[in-house]
């Protein structure tokens, strides 16, 4: 098998991987061989029933750390305890559980187009670890929704007392002033307050991560590397522009824009 292994990491390095399709349960892909016709590579794996994804979900929502670091977009790296726990896997554990397939001549399993899409594969579940949920049933945006409607009554309750000690705006019944001159030369003002604590957002570039890594992405940093240090930009520039400091660094000509 090890010469099949390495003719699938030359394939995978050359761009003979044509397309991958992940989806729940199966992934597709087209590979170029020696012939004309790119072969078709299909591998099936069992996906873990919609019962015991609830029941996965509701155990993932009790844990605030595992229900915070996957609403933040990042995989717990211990996540597999809870499918333990459960009875479950979120690994294939034998072969019964992978059913592969290349209408390629060789016989052997893997052959070299199979290698390379697993090598491509893996390359990808390290970029993005929620790809798992998918081949096992369960996609990322269902996932999140069932852990969010599951989050303990604590956290509610939590939550209540926070809105319960909010201070309310003086004068609620002040109407906004409709001659546009009155407005913009200040007759109505804005409480102090009503923006609330102002302060970066305690985990940057929240969405980017709740969406997950882009597909394949070949650049030399990860799409979220990218963009995380732009977010943190932006977020200090708000802070600052709402707090009536000025800008740090430069003035002129620096590099603060954004």
């Amino acid at each position: 098998m090890g010469s099949r292994l390495n003719r699938g990491r030359d394939y995978a390095k050359n761009g003979h991987v044509l397309a991958i399709t992940i989806d729940e349960g199966h992934v597709h892909a087209r590979v170029r061989g020696s012939r004309p016709k790119p072969y078709d590579v299909d591998i099936n794996i069992n996906t873990i029933s919609e019962e015991d994804w609830t029941r996965i979900s509701a155990k993932l929502a009790e844990q605030a750390v595992f229900s915070a670091t996957l609403l933040a977009g990042e995989m717990p790296g211990d996540i597999e305890e809870i499918f333990e726990e459960l009875g479950l896997s979120l690994y294939p554990k034998n072969e019964q559980d992978l059913v592969t397939r290349c209408t390629c001549p060789d016989t052997a399993n893997p052959c070299k187009h199979l290698a390379s899409v697993y090598l491509l594969l893996g390359e990808e579940f390290d970029r993005d670890p929620f790809l798992l949920f998918t081949l096992r049933g369960m996609r990322r945006d269902k996932l999140l929704a069932i852990i969010e409607k599951n989050l303990p009554q604590a956290l509610d309750a939590e939550a209540q007392r926070d809105d319960d000690e909010v201070v309310p705006v003086e004068d609620p019944k002040q109407e906004l002033q409709l001659d546009p001159d009155i407005f913009w030369k200040g007759a109505f003002r804005m409480p102090e307050d009503a923006m609330g604590d102002v302060a970066p957002p305690a985990i940057a570039a929240a969405l980017p991560r709740r969406l997950g890594p882009f597909p394949f992405w070949q650049g030399q940093k990860t799409l979220l590397d990218t963009l995380e240090p732009v977010y943190r930009r932006a977020s200090q520039h708000a802070v600052v522009f709402l707090l009536g400091e000025p800008l740090p660094g430069p003035t002129n000509g620096g590099s603060n824009q954004t």
